[in-house]
């Protein structure tokens, strides 16, 4: 039987499966991920007429007499682009996450990569798919190749915009949808010099997106995050500010601007964000504990707490409530309720029992109320846990070093 020439593919690992043709009923090895760019280089043949169509399929005898058989560099167009799937294109993308979520950002390039030699493959000979050519594009921008990148945006916005005029917010309802496509597209343009830091050049192509589709939210929050990174935080909260007109229930315009307004000082019209985004996601404990810090900058400790409150109340799991605890015995202490503040603490430690500064400011709470020896020993606690964290993160500093040495 003939053996497949990717049975050891880094890329798709052993995908063999021993499948008979559906025509003939001549045993047949099948890789599922094979494309004819791959069969062309070692000359295998390719069975058009079996079950998907999509697969590259070889028999014991190399040559299937009673199906429809072409070597492989005889393939039409159109045969091409059948057996380069978009099962296959899914399944590289997808790969391609997986190792950048773990950290494996080499073998996630190179996927990338192989990803962008089968979209080149497929644009040689569907040059004018303009699908294909966007596509393309966000894969350049995955292996940072933005002027690469901006060539395939900028093609697909040239085809989108023929014969479209000089105005283009001004459109018939017919082409609205094509005007959406070419607002995207411009935002997706513009991205890629805020990936390069030109936030000017950035700011002018949300800019033109908001022309074609001015009811864009995305650009909106794009262009805001733009003029954040120019300091230009008056235009930043406009924008933010008409993202959230249009879209009253999104919330990330709400976070962004709320963090305007905390760079600001302007610590009340936070309040205000944090407390709509409180009704849009009431079980979310973040944007209790975020008003809850407003309230402390103004100094409304009580309903700071109350705050904290709501957000312990609104964790699962009880790990993730130890800050909250240790923020609220803060507010306590100021309030001279050190009681409260040591309950607190020992909440905080059962949830997290090496959370170093639980048994700093708990020490600090006993010593106000004349509980010296019990002071002593938590203060000793945070020293113990703080020389650890200390030495794990030098003997972790000590192996990424010694990794880098060995890459060298």
């Amino acid at each position: 039987m003939i053996s497949c020439h990717l049975k050891s593919c880094e890329l798709y690992g052993n995908s063999l499966v021993p499948n008979p043709c559906d025509t003939c009923h001549i045993k047949t090895i099948e890789c599922r991920y094979v494309t004819s760019y791959v069969a062309q280089a070692v000359k295998q043949a390719i069975c058009l007429s079996g079950s998907s169509g999509l697969f590259a399929r070889a028999t014991d005898e190399g040559i299937c007499s009673k199906c429809k058989v072409r070597e492989a560099g005889e393939l039409t167009p159109e045969e091409e682009i059948s057996i380069i799937s978009h099962d296959l294109r899914n399944y590289c993308s997808s790969r391609a996450c997986r190792y950048e979520l773990v950290g494996e950002m080499e073998k996630s390039k190179a996927v990338w990569e192989k990803l962008a030699y089968y979209y080149s493959k497929l644009l040689r000979i569907y040059s004018d798919d303009i699908s294909l050519c966007i596509k393309q594009g966000e894969i350049c921008v995955r292996l940072r190749k933005y002027e690469k990148a901006r060539e395939y945006y900028s093609k697909a916005i040239e085809y989108y915009s023929k014969g479209w005029g000089d105005e283009p917010g001004k459109t018939d309802p017919q082409q609205k949808s094509k005007a959406i496509i070419i607002s995207d597209l411009y935002v997706s343009l513009a991205s890629t010099y805020n990936l390069e830091k030109e936030f000017d050049k950035a700011i002018h192509g949300y800019s033109r997106a908001l022309e074609f589709n001015p009811q864009s939210s995305n650009a909106y929050i794009t262009r805001a995050r733009a003029y954040e990174s120019k300091r230009a935080y008056d235009k930043a909260i406009n924008d933010y500010s008409k993202a959230i007109e249009i879209n009253p229930q999104y919330k990330t315009p709400y976070i962004y601007r709320a963090e305007m307004y905390k760079r600001k000082r302007d610590y009340n019209n936070a309040i205000k964000d944090y407390s709509q985004l409180v009704i849009i996601s009431p079980d979310d404990s973040s944007k209790y504990s975020s008003r809850g810090s407003m309230y402390v900058k103004i100094k409304e400790y009580v309903k700071a707490i109350a705050d904290y409150s709501a957000a312990i109340k609104a964790v699962k799991h009880n790990s993730m409530k130890a800050p909250y605890y240790l923020n609220r015995a803060r507010l306590y202490i100021t309030l001279h309720r050190h009681d409260d503040a040591i309950e607190d603490c020992f909440m905080a430690i059962e949830a997290a029992p090496d959370f170093a500064e639980c048994y700093r400011i708990r020490s600090f709470a006993y010593r106000k109320i004349g509980r010296r020896d019990e002071a002593l020993l938590d203060w000793d606690k945070y020293q113990a846990i703080k020389k650890k964290q200390l030495l794990d993160e030098s003997e972790l500093l000590n192996k990424m070093k010694d990794s880098l040495k060995e890459r060298i």
